[in-house]
């Protein structure tokens, strides 16, 4: 959505013998739409200096505390000229990493992964910050704090119209009476709602990935087909925020509710034990225990459903439902936007995948009270 990417092959010799090797690259779609005008330079920036300034320091820790480097690409090299944004990283699929079906819930061997690396990644970034002031990251690295959901609009003409559609699909659902009228809070203060959950948030200040979800992470797998190593992508909306956003933005997003409900406990057991195993073989104490953790990823809960609104109707729907972005006219946001939710309420209607993806977040969200 917010880039286009696309390969390099590049032919050599080297040693006088032919060689051969691909390249990925992400640049600018350059799209004359006001909305995105604003953004797509800082997420450009964000992603970039992610890779080539802060990415070093957080493998720093990682090496110190014996653990594999964090489970991110290289990046080669990152152009930040308006108009002329471009990243280029190595090329995984030559190491025969692969995407899931993004339709598709993930099990709990693929989640775990991604938790894993989460955890790891979090850890790092805590570390860090056990280092440094936030007034020092803050003058390091300004990109962490600068959030592009506050510009061009976004919330307004991209987040607010999710909720009705959410409200859209309930209602013909139907039994969900209270989940709408939590809905229509939400909505009315919407702006209220994201500065409140990007806000700072000790002891669980994290760099977080800001955007974790099926289509943004690789899999990797053995010779039984077991995924045995993630690589974690598009780093273009990262912030430092409550690490629990993360958590809750993909176990909302990609997973579906037979999965995700019964192995909450387990996903976050998982999460806790990577991010220990930083902390602790780095020498440092936990900054927080176990049911802190629990406590936290409860109080974001609602972060993730509003997230797996935006999310899981363009998951399940068939691919020639989702409208096309790449061809917006300009001044047709609102309109572009007004089509997708309308093609979100026809595919839910119409998809045996509504109500394990999508129906299931609010059943489980009724359950644990969070609408009362």
């Amino acid at each position: 959505m917010a880039s286009f990417v696309t390969s390099i092959h590049v032919k050599f010799k080297k040693d006088k013998q032919p060689k051969q090797i691909s390249y990925v690259v992400k640049i600018t779609p350059c799209r004359e739409v006001k909305e995105w005008a604003s953004i797509l330079p800082i997420m450009f920036e964000k992603e970039g200096k992610f890779y080539m300034e802060l990415l070093p320091e957080l493998n720093k820790f990682m090496t110190e505390s014996e653990q594999n480097i964090l489970p991110f690409p290289k990046c080669y090299y990152a152009q930040y000229e308006i108009g002329k944004e471009m990243l280029i990283f190595e090329d995984l699929r030559l190491k025969k990493f692969k995407m899931i079906d993004r339709r598709k819930g993930m099990d709990l061997q693929h989640a775990s992964l991604v938790i894993q690396g989460l955890g790891h990644f979090h850890a790092a970034s805590s570390l860090l910050l056990k280092k440094n002031s936030m007034d020092d990251l803050k003058s390091r690295y300004p990109f962490l704090f600068c959030e592009m959901y506050f510009e061009g609009l976004v919330i307004d003409q991209m987040c607010a119209p999710t909720i009705s559609t959410a409200k859209e699909i309930l209602s013909k659902v139907g039994g969900h009476e209270k989940a709408i009228n939590w809905l229509d809070k939400q909505q009315q203060n919407i702006h209220e709602f994201f500065e409140m959950n990007y806000a700072s948030c000790p002891p669980f200040n994290a760099i977080c990935h800001g955007d974790c979800w099926n289509n943004n992470v690789l899999f990797r797998y053995d010779e039984e087909g077991l995924p045995v190593e993630v690589m974690l992508l598009d780093l273009q909306v990262n912030r430092m925020v409550s690490l629990a956003t993360d958590l809750n933005h993909f176990i909302f997003a990609s997973i579906e509710g037979p999965v995700r409900k019964p192995n909450i406990g387990q996903l976050l057991n998982d999460y806790y034990a990577s991010f220990s195993s930083v902390i602790e073989g780095y020498g440092e104490n936990l900054p927080f225990t176990k049911e802190e953790l629990v406590q936290e990823f409860r109080n974001k809960n609602a972060y993730g459903l509003i997230m797996g609104n935006i999310y899981v109707p363009t998951v399940i729907m068939e691919t020639e439902d989702v409208p096309d972005l790449e061809n917006i006219e300009p001044g047709k946001m609102e309109e572009f936007m007004q089509d997708w939710c309308q093609n979100a309420v026809t595919s839910i209607e119409k998809n045996p995948a509504c109500k394990p993806r999508f129906v299931a977040m609010y059943d489980e969200m009724l359950e644990e009270g969070l609408f009362n």
